[in-house]
């Protein structure tokens, strides 16, 4: 986006902000009321990531490269190597209709603070890569570099809610977004194609960021019946656009009910990822087998990525909870479904290696529902697991929970 456009957006929020009288201080919305809350309770936990910890690409850096360096790490998936905790899991609490007031200010932390006053801030870097607030409150903006960076807001239609120029080193700018409205909204550096983010807009302050390590304390919570969510944006690139910047697959969201009791203390565990992602260049491993009401063992991996899940076609699940057959991967693990009292199969080939199918049955794939011959033979694992074209020409193509 040039420089020009860019403050022109800047301009006309400004206007409104000005015409509904920001410096007056918050105004809630009607639905969330202010009280006292004496005998509030605390809801505290962690979230953690199950498996191998994926490698993801970093961004290519556009402008300002001399500045930002050549490439920059993405955010979208930070794992402490050693607890497993996962940060920048936005945790919440669905539909809190009063409680506590929320903070005067939610700030937004752009490049790299030469003082240390704020601790973990990276040169061209959003420090609040996950940014959650209260509409009624402000958005304190600051940008640390020397270079300009424009934050700019979206709604959950990708149309343009706020965004301003900062060229200025050290400047703060504040602003109360009361039309940013929802969970997990776009926001980016319009001149930087490495800081993207995401944005929670409430009505209530029942929420926090996980931290390094994956731990979260929600405090002073009315006691009563919740529901608990847990929200991470996807981390597979499923393309890049037009400015360089990378578009991630679908978040992973967990929800629970839990019970907050006076001045008592709720304490859960969210483990990511919510589904199975292929990422390139990786390889199946660390399959485990679980029962089934009256439909034997499944084998389901729980490697980085989702190999490929295959069944026999008699006493077909329902594709709803079929793992998923990934397309374009590169070694496949064809795994068995057997009765209860038999061991799980597993078996795995390479592209152009010999195959056979294990049990001795028609299988079907979790994608499409189409089939797959269990006979030996020299179609490589992209023909007949990926392209499914030589194979596949049975069935109405089924969603079994593509990715």
């Amino acid at each position: 986006m040039k420089r020009a456009k860019a403050l022109t957006y800047w301009i006309v929020p400004m206007l409104v902000m000005g015409l509904i009288g920001i410096g007056a201080g918050p105004v809630l919305a009607e639905e969330y009321q202010v009280i006292d809350v004496t005998d509030g309770g605390t809801v505290t936990g962690v979230a953690t990531w199950r498996g191998e910890i994926p490698t993801i690409p970093p961004i290519q850096v556009r402008v300002d490269s001399d500045v930002c360096g050549e490439t920059a790490p993405s955010p979208v998936l930070q794992v402490d190597p050693k607890t497993h905790g996962v940060r920048f899991v936005l945790v919440y609490l669905e539909n809190v209709d009063k409680g506590k007031a929320p903070a005067e200010k939610y700030w937004l932390h752009m490049g790299k603070d030469d003082s240390n006053k704020v601790p973990f801030t990276q040169v061209c870097q959003f420090k609040e890569h996950v940014l959650a607030f209260v509409r009624s409150s402000r958005v304190a903006m600051i940008n640390f570099d020397r270079i300009m960076h424009i934050p700019h807001f979206f709604n959950e239609k990708h149309d343009s809610v706020f965004n301003v120029a900062m060229p200025t080193q050290n400047r703060e700018v504040d602003h109360t977004l009361l039309r940013d409205l929802g969970i997990g909204l776009p926001f980016q550096c319009d001149l930087h194609a490495n800081m993207n983010g995401y944005a929670f807009g409430f009505d209530h302050p029942y929420f926090v960021r996980t931290d390094a390590e994956g731990k979260f304390e929600i405090t002073g919570v009315p006691p009563g019946t919740y529901t608990l969510v847990a929200w991470h944006e996807g981390y597979k690139s499923v393309r890049i656009d037009n400015e360089g910047r990378p578009i991630y697959d679908r978040p992973h969201v967990i929800r629970k009910e839990i019970e907050v009791t006076p001045r008592g203390m709720a304490t859960e565990r969210f483990e990511f990822p919510v589904y199975w992602v292929r990422m390139e260049n990786q390889t199946c491993a660390d399959l485990t087998c679980r029962d089934t009401v009256s439909q034997g063992r499944i084998c389901i991996s729980h490697s980085r990525i989702s190999c490929t899940p295959v069944f026999p076609t008699h006493n077909r699940v329902p594709p709803s909870s079929r793992p998923v057959v990934h397309h374009g991967i590169t070694i496949a693990d064809a795994i068995e479904r057997t009765q209860p009292e038999s061991a799980c199969g597993h078996h795995r080939s390479t592209h152009g290696d010999e195959r056979r199918m294990p049990g001795g049955h028609d299988i079907s794939c979790a994608r499409c529902g189409g089939l797959l011959s269990h006979r030996r033979t020299k179609i490589g694992v992209e023909e007949q697991l990926a392209g499914h074209d030589p194979l596949l020409r049975t069935g109405q193509a089924q969603d079994g929970g593509r990715t």
